[in-house]
């Protein structure tokens, strides 16, 4: 599990993929189900913790997301900096 968090070395697809598809899916079901007991209390304020969760939950998934593909760029001999290109507003995207 370390990997996932580390920004050095290299990644297999299957792991990028992993990071990229499953874990926002395990993610989205986690809110679902913590959020669930909330949303069964007749309030209309949001409750801060779900939305602290959710925050944790969107600061996890960046920070895997970012290392995955620094470590797949350096699969292809590239500085994991090269990351930060995909930020770029329109030419980003397309350069990546």
């Amino acid at each position: 599990m370390g990997k996932y968090f580390s920004f050095s070395g290299r990644a297999q697809r299957t792991e990028w993929w992993f990071v990229q598809v499953i874990v926002p899916f395990l993610v989205v079901i986690a809110l679902i189900l913590i959020s669930a007991p909330f949303a069964l209390v007749d309030s209309d304020d949001p409750n801060p913790i779900v939305g602290l969760f959710g925050l944790a939950a969107f600061a996890l998934m960046i920070w895997l997301s970012l290392a995955a593909h620094a470590r797949r760029w350096h699969d292809r001999n590239k500085s994991g900096w090269w990351t930060l290109i995909g930020l770029a507003p329109i030419a980003g995207p397309v350069w990546i």
